[in-house]
């Protein structure tokens, strides 16, 4: 867990973000495509474990991570281990999520180096180590 404060966690996820913009010049291996699939699996995630568990994302996680603070985190987290894991193997892929199998073809079509040279490295390690969990509201 990381011992940032979610205020610093956020701002970290957008300037990775919004340094990706690059990542638009073709729409079917988008950023915003991305984006919008990580959008869809946390809505899930998020409407799933408030049904089975009474409130339960509502109880733990910070007010300050919305829906689109998560799919961006999501976003930028998919496309940083892509660029440091090995791209998954045909035979994985159906046992892949779509935005894992998306990140590491993103990366492949515009290069690790090119993508690189856009995020700080401080940042794309602070990304690497930052967990969905570490959003979780401070117990006191």
């Amino acid at each position: 867990m990381t011992t940032t404060t979610i205020n610093n966690q956020i701002k970290i996820v957008k300037k990775v973000f919004d340094g990706l913009y690059f990542l638009e010049q073709d729409y079917r291996f988008s950023r915003d495509k991305l984006y919008n699939l990580a959008k869809k699996d946390e809505k899930h995630y998020k409407n799933s474990s408030n049904k089975m568990h009474n409130g339960y994302y509502q109880e733990n996680y910070n007010k300050k991570f919305t829906l689109d603070i998560a799919a961006k985190f999501w976003t930028v987290k998919h496309i940083a281990k892509a660029l440091t894991t090995e791209k998954p193997k045909l035979r994985d892929i159906p046992h892949l999520r779509d935005t894992y199998v998306l990140s590491h073809i993103i990366v492949d079509k515009y290069g690790k180096k090119e993508i690189k040279k856009l995020i700080d490295k401080k940042d794309l390690k602070f990304i690497n180590n930052l967990e969905h969990t570490d959003f979780k509201k401070e117990i006191k």
